[in-house]
């Protein structure tokens, strides 16, 4: 149950975690994430309580962050590659049915997905939008005097760098607009949010379609119908897909065949 990661700078292995009680299928494959500039890491595991919760390591300071709670089982974290957010699913959807044997409630389908902007700045994926209509100006005939100005650099900022508001980070917590189920992953490339669902318990229906939410239309839009596993490339652009026995490469868009 043990979490490192290994320095080939340093040539040494640096423990991460530890989990607390975790059974076959999560100790067999403990999932977790890096941003885009490799200083963040990302994963969720048990809790006393017998709660999962969001944990963020800082390789530059080494040390471990709970961002969230674990009031609620909050899974499958991973980093958004532009550095605006960290996505996760979370255990907070309750839909209760009645049991025709024991008499009590069951809680089924509860997991939703949900978005933290990492920084306090960065807008809610949700921010309504500005329905105002721009004005086209005129454009200006301007004179160059041929004067260069020494000072109109912009300064050069780090694009890689990756900032992260610690403090407070599950109250930035916003649910998507997806429908809550099962779901068996997650993975970000620019944009959007690909998530494999699960089937839903109850349910007639075995498929486990392939889909993304896409941030700019908001909605969500189907890759595969039914796929067992899923990899995006390093560039975010390709997604190799286990299904029908068989390996299989798709672009990350909508109505893919293979």
């Amino acid at each position: 149950m043990n979490i490192n990661y290994f320095a080939l700078n340093t040539n040494k292995t640096v423990v991460v975690d530890k989990g607390r009680n975790l059974i076959h299928g999560p100790i067999s494959g403990i999932l977790f994430d890096r941003a885009s500039d490799s200083r963040w890491l990302t994963w969720s595991r048990d809790l006393d309580n017998l709660q999962n919760a969001i944990f963020i390591y800082d390789t530059k300071s080494n040390k471990r962050h709970q961002v969230t709670s674990g009031f609620y089982s909050d899974r499958l974290p991973v980093f958004d590659p532009e550095g605006k957010y960290l996505y996760y699913t979370t255990g907070r959807n309750f839909r209760p049915n009645y049991s025709d044997i024991e008499g009590t409630f069951i809680y089924a389908n509860t997991t939703q997905v949900a978005a933290i902007p990492l920084t306090k700045d960065v807008p809610s994926p949700l921010l309504p939008k500005n329905d105002e209509v721009e004005i086209e100006e005129e454009e200006s005939t301007v004179v160059d005097s041929g004067k260069k100005k020494g000072n109109d650099k912009p300064e050069k900022k780090n694009e890689n760098s990756v900032k992260i508001d610690l403090d407070g980070m599950e109250e930035r917590t916003v649910i998507l607009p997806i429908d809550a189920g099962n779901f068996a992953g997650l993975a970000a490339t620019p944009g959007k949010l690909i998530y494999h669902q699960a089937p839903n318990t109850g349910s007639a229906d075995f498929k486990a379609p392939l889909k993304y939410y896409d941030l700019k239309e908001r909605e969500s839009k189907n890759i595969l119908d039914n796929v067992n596993a899923f990899e995006v490339s390093a560039n975010d652009k390709k997604i190799a897909v286990y299904a029908n026995r068989g390996i299989a490469v798709v672009n990350v868009q909508e109505n893919q065949k293979i």
